[in-house]
């Protein structure tokens, strides 16, 4: 369920008002950008949420926040790298 984000941003941490929902404890998820249950939040609707672009909205993401990417192609990689060119079916030169 979605929840407001409350007092201003400190250092890189926010704080979530959660009073309003039912059940919710110390250590469950909470989700930035992605998808939880039939909730969904993109960068580009953050972006328009907080009056900027969705490329300011992901790279003000500090780097210490883990980042999960989901892809269903074959040549997906977990990481921060960028894959080789023959992961991506080009053959390097």
């Amino acid at each position: 369920e979605r929840a407001p984000i409350v007092g201003t941003v400190c250092m890189d941490q926010i704080m979530i008002d959660v009073g309003h929902i039912k059940d919710v404890s110390v250590g469950d998820e909470a989700v930035l950008l992605g998808s939880q249950g039939s909730q969904q939040i993109s960068a580009e609707e953050l972006a328009q949420l907080s009056g900027t672009i969705p490329y300011e909205i992901v790279c003000s993401i500090a780097p210490r926040v883990p980042r999960v990417y989901i892809d269903v192609t074959p040549h997906f990689r977990v990481g921060n790298e960028i894959p080789h060119a023959e992961v991506c079916g080009v053959k390097k030169p």
